[in-house]
């Protein structure tokens, strides 16, 4: 594995017959990789595939929400369940 942070190329081809290391890490240290004769090559590139139908979910704005959420329930800022929805509302009215 050649990954995270400090990483030694020197090592990792000393203890492994196979380097394994992700697109980034190739992409940043290209110098001392090019330097590495290799009988074969395999590259995988990640794709981030979101259906059309969830991309509002993953938008940065909604997970800048949903992280905000769960840092509310952690605190324990929840409200207790309302019986009728004008309850729901008056109380949402509120929090304006």
């Amino acid at each position: 594995m050649f990954h995270g942070g400090p990483r030694d190329l020197e090592k990792a081809l000393r203890e492994a017959q196979v380097l394994l290391t992700s697109y980034g890490i190739l992409r940043n240290d290209m110098d001392p990789l090019r330097r590495i004769s290799l009988e074969e090559g395999l590259l995988l590139n990640p794709q981030k595939l979101i259906s059309k139908a969830l991309a509002w979910f993953w938008s940065k704005e909604w997970q800048e929400k949903e992280k905000e959420a769960n840092e509310s329930m952690a605190k324990g800022e929840l409200s207790k369940p309302f019986e009728k929805a004008d309850q729901l509302i008056g109380h949402l009215r509120k929090r304006r």
